[in-house]
C-alpha cells in the first residue's frame, strides 16, 4: 500500500481515532439520556419530556451500534468495508442524531432554562437542564463526527473510483 493511498484506508489512524470518538461521543449521549428520560417522570413539564429524550436515545444507540460494525470489522475481523457502506450508514447516523438533538433542543431548552419544577413540591430541578445541555452537547458532537467520517468516506470512494484498473491481458 503506497503512502499516498494509506488514509484511503478505514485502518488508518485518524480514521479508528474519529470512529473510536463517535463510539465514546454517541454512549455518552445514550447514558445522559437514559437517565433524563428517567428523571423527567419526577417533574412537571406541559408535555411529556421523557418521550422527547427517547429520540435521541434512539438515534444515538443506532450510532453506537453502526460504529461498533465497521470497528470491529476492522480491528477483530482484519477486514475492510467498501467505502460505499460508510457513506450511506455515516450518513443515517448523522442526520438522525443531528435532527433529533435539533428537534428535541427547540422543544426543551426553552422550558428547561429556568429548571424544571417538581411535581410533588414547590421546588425547581436545575440539575436536569444541565445534564440535558451536556447530552445536547454529546449528541452534536456525534452528529459531527460522523459527518466528518462521512466527508471522509465520499473522498475514499471518489479516489477509488478514479484509480487506474489493473486488467489481465
Amino acid at each position: 500500500m503506497t503512502d499516498s493511498n494509506y488514509l484511503l484506508q478505514d485502518g488508518h489512524p485518524a480514521i479508528l481515532s474519529l470512529r473510536i470518538a463517535a463510539i465514546v461521543s454517541a454512549f455518552t449521549s445514550v447514558i445522559v439520556f437514559a437517565w433524563a428520560t428517567k428523571a423527567h417522570e419526577n417533574v412537571w413539564i406541559d408535555f411529556n419530556g421523557g418521550s422527547m429524550c427517547a429520540i435521541i436515545l434512539g438515534t444515538a444507540s443506532y450510532a453506537v451500534l453502526w460504529s461498533l460494525v465497521p470497528l470491529t470489522a476492522r480491528l477483530l475481523l482484519r477486514r475492510s468495508l467498501r467505502p460505499g457502506v460508510y457513506i450511506a450508514f455515516d450518513f443515517i447516523a448523522w442526520g438522525a442524531v443531528f435532527a433529533a438533538t435539533v428537534v428535541t433542543m427547540v422543544m426543551l431548552v426553552p422550558i428547561g432554562v429556568s429548571g424544571y419544577s417538581y411535581l410533588r413540591s414547590a421546588g425547581m430541578d436545575t440539575t436536569l437542564p444541565k445534564v440535558e445541555c451536556f447530552g445536547f452537547a454529546m449528541a452534536l458532537l456525534t452528529a459531527v463526527l460522523h459527518f466528518v467520517l462521512f466527508v471522509w468516506a465520499c473522498w475514499a470512494c471518489d479516489r477509488q473510483r478514479k484509480q487506474p484498473r489493473k486488467t489481465n491481458t
